[in-house]
C-alpha cells in the first residue's frame, strides 16, 4: 500500500502543479534571443535539439555556431563556430552527442557531450533536417529538385549509411524538399514535406504508412511546414512558415489546434521554423525557434510554451503507472 500511496500521491502533485484551466491549452512562457551575434542572440534561428539533461542547443542560421542554454533559455555558450554554415537542423542523442548539419559543407558535424568535433559525415547533397531516433539511428533530410535527391537518408550511430527514401515527387513517399523530421518513440517517421504542403508518416524501415495536409491556410492545412516535433504523448507539433503558426496533430493525422500570428510579441512569430519538445514530469515544454526579419534579425528568437496534456490523458499515465507498480509487487510476492 506504502507503494501506492506514493503513486497517488505524484499524480494529485501533478494535478495541482498545473494552473487552472490550462489542460488542452498553449500558454507561453518565455522567450529569449533577438539582436544578431552576441552570446545569447540570432542571426535567424534554426534547428532545436534538446539533451537528455534538458539542455537546449540551437542552430544560429548565419552566425555559423550551435547555442547551448538551459531549459528556460539561460545562456551556457557556443560549440561549432565556422563548422556549421549556414546551420540548419540540429539533434541530440541519447548518449549527449550532437549532429548538427553544416548546409552548405554538405556534411554532417558530430560533437561530443562537451562540444568538441568528434567527427564529419560528408557526401550529402543539400543536408537540412535531422533527427536521432530511440535506437540511436540518424535520420536526415536531404533537400534539391534532383530526381534522386528530396529524400531521407538513415545512418546507424557509427555514421554507415542504412536506407535512403524519396526522391522527387508528389506520390505518397516521395518529397519536394523535405526539411524537418522526427521520430517517435515507437520508430516512426514524421517528415515535413514542404514543397508539397503536407506532412508525412513512415516506420522504422521507410515504409510509407500515411499522409495529411494540402496549401492554405486553413486548420490542418500548410503553406511551408518547415519542421516536426513529438512529444510525450504522440502527438506532433509542425511549424507552418508562411502561415506564421504552429498546428498541433495526433499522430494519426488528426488537427487538434494551433496558435500564433504573425506579429512580434509573446505568441507571435516571424517565420517560425523548427520545433521541439521535451516532457519535464507535468507538461510538455515546446520551444519553437523564428527565423526574424532580414538582415539585422532583431526579432529572431526562441519562444517557450507550456502544453498540458488532457486530464483524460494524465488518467491513463496514472492508470499505467499503478497497474506497473501492481505488476511489481505480484512478480515480488511470487504470485
Amino acid at each position: 500500500m506504502k507503494g501506492r500511496s506514493t503513486v497517488l500521491l505524484s499524480i494529485l502533485i501533478l494535478f495541482l502543479s498545473v494552473p487552472c484551466g490550462a489542460f488542452g491549452q498553449i500558454s507561453f512562457l518565455n522567450s529569449w534571443g533577438g539582436g544578431k551575434s552576441g552570446d545569447g542572440e540570432f542571426q535567424a534561428a534554426q534547428g532545436i535539439g534538446i539533451a537528455p539533461t534538458g539542455d537546449v542547443f540551437v542552430a544560429d542560421h548565419w552566425g555559423g555556431r550551435i547555442e547551448k542554454f538551459d531549459h528556460a533559455g539561460t545562456f551556457l555558450g557556443n560549440i561549432g563556430n565556422g563548422l556549421v554554415y549556414p546551420a540548419y537542423g540540429v539533434a541530440v542523442a541519447p548518449n549527449g552527442y550532437i549532429y548538427g548539419v553544416n548546409h552548405w559543407g554538405h556534411q554532417l558535424r558530430v560533437f561530443d557531450p562537451n562540444g568538441s568535433l568528434v567527427d564529419t559525415w560528408s557526401g550529402f547533397s543539400h543536408p537540412v533536417g535531422v533527427a536521432v531516433g530511440p535506437s540511436g539511428h540518424v535520420y536526415v533530410t536531404e533537400s534539391g529538385l534532383n530526381s534522386d535527391r528530396s529524400r531521407v537518408d538513415e545512418f546507424d550511430p557509427n555514421g554507415s549509411l542504412v536506407r535512403s527514401w524519396g526522391g522527387l515527387g508528389t506520390e505518397p513517399g516521395k518529397f519536394h524538399d523535405p526539411y524537418g523530421v522526427a521520430v517517435a518513440p515507437d520508430g516512426d517517421i514524421y517528415v515535413a514535406d514542404t514543397g508539397n504542403n503536407r506532412v508525412q508518416k513512415f516506420d522504422s524501415n521507410g515504409n510509407f504508412i500515411s499522409q495529411w495536409g494540402t496549401f492554405g491556410t486553413g486548420d490542418g492545412q500548410f503553406n511551408m511546414p518547415y519542421s516536426v516535433a513529438v512529444n510525450a504523448q504522440e502527438d506532433l507539433y509542425v511549424t507552418d512558415f508562411y502561415n506564421d503558426r504552429v498546428q498541433k496533430f495526433t499522430s494519426l493525422g488528426q488537427y487538434i489546434l494551433q496558435w500564433g500570428s504573425r506579429g512580434d510579441g509573446n505568441g507571435l512569430f516571424r517565420g517560425p521554423t523548427y520545433v521541439a519538445s521535451r516532457w519535464n514530469g507535468s507538461f510538455n515544454e515546446v520551444y519553437v525557434a523564428e527565423y526574424g526579419t532580414y538582415p539585422d534579425f532583431g526579432d529572431s528568437h526562441v519562444q517557450r510554451f507550456m502544453d498540458v496534456p488532457e486530464p483524460a490523458t494524465l488518467s491513463l499515465l496514472a492508470l499505467g503507472g499503478l497497474a506497473l507498480l501492481r505488476r511489481r509487487r505480484t512478480k515480488q510476492e511470487g504470485v
